[in-house]
């Protein structure tokens, strides 16, 4: 039973991963992509991968129901407040519109919005801007 709640978080986890490299980094708007891994605030922007959770089913009936958590958070810096933050929207929004476009996952899971949250923080030389954009997976499995 492990293996395949594994599966379906691999799956899923690879899937945020194609799309966001496919539509913005091929095509410039992000520098990279990382799955919950460090990386340098020099690279911008990009976007973390952060996976939350997998909620696990009954395993005593034939049919079940896998439901994932996943965040993707896009980070940005800018100079000016208000120039940041309107990039940051337009990504994020763009970011929201392409996994809406495919809301089956290319038949991995039905997946449903669940947060948008940009939020800033100045420091002296620039301004760090990012936006949360939480998913929740669903799957139904016949076993």
């Amino acid at each position: 039973m492990s293996y395949v709640s594994y599966d379906f978080h691999k799956s899923l986890t690879d899937y945020f991963n194609d799309v966001l490299t496919t539509y913005f980094v091929d095509t410039n708007r992000l520098r990279h992509v990382t799955i919950g891994e460090k990386t340098k605030l020099t690279d911008m922007p990009f976007a973390f991968i952060i996976p939350r959770r997998v909620l696990i089913p009954d395993a005593t009936v034939a049919s079940v129901t896998w439901e994932g958590v996943w965040d993707i958070v896009a980070i940005d810096k800018d100079s000016d407040v208000e120039a940041g933050q309107e990039k940051i929207w337009k990504l994020g929004f763009d970011i929201y519109d392409q996994f809406m476009s495919d809301r089956q996952m290319g038949g991995l899971a039905d997946l449903f919005p669940q947060q948008v949250e940009p939020d800033y923080e100045r420091t002296d030389d620039y301004v760090l801007h990012w936006i949360l954009l939480r998913w929740m997976a669903r799957a139904e499995r016949s076993y």
